[in-house]
């Protein structure tokens, strides 16, 4: 799950892990940054300048896969 923020003062569950998006992650989401951005007339450049935050599951959780693909 991508959070737009730094997420700093949210209490996650211990099984869950947060850290901030890499090129990587976000050249996940830009397709569909892209598409919001036409949709709602929104600025891409302001929101791709924002921090984002991936929110990925404990590989040792047996659930993982359930809610969140890791």
């Amino acid at each position: 799950m991508f959070l737009r923020g730094e997420c700093k003062c949210i209490n996650f569950p211990k099984n869950v892990h947060a850290k901030p998006a890499d090129q990587e992650d976000l050249a996940e989401i830009i397709p569909y940054i892209k598409e919001f951005c036409v949709h709602f007339n929104a600025d891409e450049k302001e929101i791709l300048n924002s921090e984002f935050t991936v929110i990925t599951p404990d590989s040792n959780n047996p659930y993982k896969q359930m809610y969140v693909a890791n």
